[in-house]
């Protein structure tokens, strides 16, 4: 979808994840799939500009095919989903891991080498819940099939942890490696299955902004919900006017 939806994206390795002077950065969104589509900036913060946020039915109402919207807003000082990757360290962590683990909601980048023995090979997952919660435990299997390799060849089975085992999710954890420093913590609290947290913040930038869990399930259940922000003293703690190319619904 990236060369079709995303035209004017680029290569996000050649973007840097440090920002400390403010930038302008203009997107322009064109919708060549059959479904209505936005684009949400995760982990920037859209000061003053939550029309540029991307939620549909939020702050904005989708792209319709064959409609272009132009995402245009400032950063600065901060970090986010735009990183500056070393192949060779993405390929050095993917060797580490081994395995990978994904909470609900979240994504991941998988490099694969392809230096085994020319053949087909299973790649497999299945649901970790270490809670007494029923949950579809079935294994969701895919075939990486080398060119020139008969359908007729079977693969093998990997070896998959345990649904409820726990110790290989915390050694797993303890592997990864983000972009926290002091300068940039990661402010991210940790809820233990079955629990929850009680977070504090300063409302000081005006606008509406869609607070919810990343599972879509979850959303369509009533986990979301939205904070106003009205607008502070002084025209520079106000909501900026909607761009004139704002999507209509």
């Amino acid at each position: 979808m990236q060369n079709q939806w995303l035209q004017l994206m680029g290569d996000f390795r050649s973007l840097p994840y440090t920002l400390e002077q403010e930038i302008r950065v203009q997107i322009n969104g064109t919708n060549h799939a059959q479904y209505n589509m936005s684009i949400h900036w995760h982990g920037l913060k859209q000061y003053r500009n939550g029309w540029a946020d991307g939620p549909v039915y939020i702050t904005q109402c989708p792209i319709k095919t064959g409609n272009s919207f132009v995402y245009d807003f400032n950063v600065t000082g901060q970090r986010g989903e735009w990183w500056n990757a070393d192949v060779e360290q993405v390929d050095n962590q993917g060797n580490a891991l081994a395995a990978i683990l994904i909470a609900p909601g979240q994504t991941t980048n998988v490099l694969v080498r392809t230096n085994q023995i020319p053949g087909r090979y299973f790649t497999a997952a299945r649901p970790f819940m270490d809670a007494p919660v029923p949950v579809d435990n079935k294994t969701a299997t895919a075939i990486f099939q080398y060119k020139g390799i008969p359908e007729s060849v079977l693969p093998k089975l990997p070896n998959l942890p345990a649904p409820n085992d726990t110790e290989f999710e915390l050694s797993y954890d303890k592997k990864l490696r983000s972009l926290n420093s002091p300068k940039y913590p990661a402010n991210v609290p940790g809820v233990p299955t079955g629990g929850w947290t009680a977070i504090r913040f300063r409302a000081d930038n005006p606008g509406v902004w869609f607070f919810h869990c990343h599972l879509e399930l979850h959303t369509g259940w009533g986990l979301k919900t939205a904070f106003v922000v009205e607008d502070g003293p002084g025209s520079d703690h106000n909501v900026l006017p909607p761009p004139k190319d704002l999507p209509p619904c």
